[in-house]
């Protein structure tokens, strides 16, 4: 056997039981803030407490906003890399609202808020509950 099959066999191998570099899983990334700002990091479930499907958005991403209710909207973000996570970086101290609202044209709408307080140097973790109302339930006065 060459060295070069040796090495690949070696490669490959090790890949196995150590996991290769290039196939890790995508971590969510850290919070920035500074000493006199907070963050938040949040995940978006459904109304039955399972992580939310993204894919119910349709081809537009969700967008979650932080509200103060003295100055609307502050900051707005979208999913990270596909999942139902979120990161507000630079957020000042204070209570906001996370708001979402979304709509897939003769579908559906998705819609969920959730009041949070942001502490100076803490990372606030929130959980945005989502309501799925299908255009059928609005006809019929379910949503």
């Amino acid at each position: 056997m060459s060295w070069q099959v040796s090495f690949v066999c070696l490669f490959l191998v090790s890949c196995c039981i150590g996991g290769c570099a290039t196939h890790t899983p995508d971590k969510d990334p850290t919070p920035v803030m500074n000493a006199d700002e907070g963050a938040i990091t949040g995940k978006l479930e459904s109304a039955g407490g399972d992580r939310f499907d993204l894919s119910l958005a349709g081809i537009d991403p969700l967008q979650i906003q932080l509200l103060n209710p003295d100055h609307g909207v502050v900051a707005t973000t979208a999913p990270l890399q596909g999942k139902p996570r979120f990161i507000f970086d630079h957020v000042k101290p204070g209570t906001y609202e996370l708001s979402v609202y979304g709509a897939v044209r003769g579908q559906r709408t998705i819609a969920g808020s959730e009041p949070v307080t942001v502490d100076a140097g803490q990372v606030t973790p929130a959980t945005l509950t989502l309501q799925v109302t299908s255009e059928e339930e609005k006809v019929r006065g379910g949503g």
